[in-house]
């Protein structure tokens, strides 16, 4: 739902993220991707990794939007539940894939390597992958073309993205705190929605809201 009852008129039928994007002009507004995919998708999530489940697979062509512009998160078809099995297969989209999942092997039979603790991931690879999609949604492309880096030890630093002077330094830090290379630097998606942007964002739509700027 849209911060401070902001409406965004459109007369559509349900489109993949990745046509509205083009629609929007190739590239979101902050407003608009905080608004219309970071805030429903972190709500969304939060709901998800409190009963365990992990989607794996975040990625443009699996956000769907209604004709109100309500977010919708779809195929959960590699999703997880870590409350039943341990999260170590590789799986998701490589340009969008956490470090620690690329790493996986692939599964071949229903327990392949489920007594492999070192191979164990978490929800965290969902806050990756939301971060690789808030960054393309600003920027116009994915951070890593080519698939995340290579999975690190803990303490390797995070190499520093590269973002256009129209991303503010709020989203940079927010969008770079997801795509952190150890999974236990990212914050979670309860910790998302406290962050200086997501919090900021929100004051502003509201003022904005009193205001009568978004009827």
């Amino acid at each position: 739902m849209l911060a401070g009852r902001a409406k965004l008129k459109a007369s559509m039928h349900d489109y993949p993220a990745a046509r509205v994007r083009r629609k929007l002009g190739g590239r979101m507004t902050e407003f608009q991707a905080m608004h219309l995919v970071l805030l429903p998708l972190l709500n969304a999530l939060v709901y998800l990794h409190g009963r365990g489940i992990v989607h794996r697979d975040i990625k443009p062509e699996n956000l769907l939007f209604t004709p109100e512009w309500q977010l919708k998160l779809c195929d959960f078809g590699v999703s997880i539940c870590l409350h039943e099995e341990r999260a170590v297969t590789k799986a998701g989209s490589q340009e969008y894939m956490a470090p620690e999942v690329n790493v996986c092997p692939l599964k071949r039979g229903p327990e392949d390597n489920k007594d492999n603790q070192q191979l164990a991931y978490t929800p965290a690879v969902d806050v990756w992958s939301l971060g690789a999609l808030m960054y393309e949604l600003l920027v116009g492309f994915t951070p890593f073309p080519g698939g995340p880096p290579a999975h690190p030890t803990v303490g390797d630093p995070a190499q520093p993205l590269k973002f256009p002077a129209s991303v503010s330094a709020p989203a940079r830090a927010c969008i770079q705190s997801c795509l952190q290379l150890h999974p236990g630097d990212r914050p979670t998606v309860h910790e998302l929605l406290r962050h200086e942007w997501v919090v900021t964002s929100l004051a502003e739509a509201a003022a904005a809201d009193e205001a009568g700027l978004l009827d």
